[in-house]
């Protein structure tokens, strides 16, 4: 930050220099040129500043996603299942219990943010319901050791989405392009030959998994995404 503003101080004061100097070389046309060479500085500025500013932010989760990066997908068994419970929908109705009045300017407020809550809620169950549930049984192979950064991956980050799609659209165009969702994940473990919790959550390598997703109807194709990278194309019309 500190390095920020001093390269601000320098700019400004280059600036005034360059103004000066215009003024005693142009007198007043000099130094209008010099004000129009500000604003458009000042909106080239504007420009890579966003530009920078999205490469700061999205520079670490890219660097998180690299590991697997040209990641390789084996399908062991897709199974179809029963749709999950409706355990979001009482702890949606636990969250809406503990907004209370004097939150809010009014009464009428909170039970307006209640309602809109409670809507969300439901319409969240609702796509859940219609959602094709499946326990899909694969292995995630990393083909990719990044030197420096982050060498292990987290499966429960794991999302679904279409093959086509790019991964880099939901963060310019703020759009969501997931085509389901991943309500629980277990791991396999080889000493007891069978899955279990997630109780680590960060995995090195190879790692089969067990994931209980939800596929939005009519979806039949669908890949997995971890951050900025994509890898695997599964088919779960078989299923």
């Amino acid at each position: 930050m500190r390095f920020v503003i001093v390269v601000l101080l320098v700019i400004l004061a280059l600036i005034m220099v360059a103004a000066v100097v215009a003024y005693n070389f142009w007198g007043i046309w000099g130094l209008a040129g010099a004000f129009a060479v500000l604003v458009v500085g000042a909106y080239l500025l504007k420009l890579s500043a966003g530009y920078f500013m999205r490469q700061l932010i999205l520079g670490p989760v890219k660097m998180k996603g690299r590991v697997l990066k040209g990641a390789t997908l084996e399908v062991h068994k897709i199974t179809p299942a029963d749709p999950p419970d409706l355990q979001d929908v009482a702890e949606g109705e636990d969250e809406i219990d503990e907004v209370y009045d004097e939150d809010f300017d009014s009464p009428e407020e909170a039970e307006a943010y209640r309602l809109e809550l409670r809507e969300e809620i439901l319409a969240a169950a609702k796509i859940r319901a219609q959602r094709q549930w499946f326990l899909i049984d694969m292995t995630v192979t990393p083909q990719n050791q990044p030197e420096g950064g982050f060498k292990h991956w987290e499966p429960a980050d794991l999302t679904i989405v279409d093959p086509a799609s790019n991964p880099v659209t939901p963060f310019d165009e703020d759009e969501d392009d997931e085509v389901g969702e991943i309500a629980d994940v277990v791991i396999w473990d080889a000493k007891e030959e069978s899955f279990c919790e997630d109780e680590q959550g960060k995995y090195f390598g190879p790692q089969r998994i067990l994931l209980f997703a939800g596929i939005n109807p009519g979806q039949d194709q669908i890949a997995f995404r971890y951050y900025f990278e994509q890898f695997g194309n599964v088919d779960v019309s078989s299923a």
